[in-house]
């Protein structure tokens, strides 16, 4: 279960900074994700009408608005991250 998958992969030990987690409520691996803030200097984004990866592709007329803002928020924290 969850907590042996924790356990064994580390997740209640997760020490990497600048790691953004962006989940998607269709997609069935958010479960195994952090969907609220992580440790450290990392983010979590969670959306409610996308799935795997839709954050990744490039924008498009139908995308629904918590997609856009989402793709915007990533964009200005990498940029921060890398300032």
């Amino acid at each position: 279960g969850i907590n042996f998958t924790n356990a064994f992969y580390g997740a209640e030990g997760f020490s990497g900074s600048r790691v953004l987690f962006v989940n998607g409520a269709i997609d069935p691996w958010h479960a195994l994700s952090f969907t609220k803030d992580p440790p450290h200097n990392n983010s979590a984004i969670f959306l409610s009408s996308t799935a795997h990866c839709a954050d990744m592709y490039p924008d498009a007329e139908w995308d629904p608005a918590e997609l856009r803002q989402a793709r915007q928020t990533i964009s200005d924290t990498i940029g921060k991250w890398l300032q």
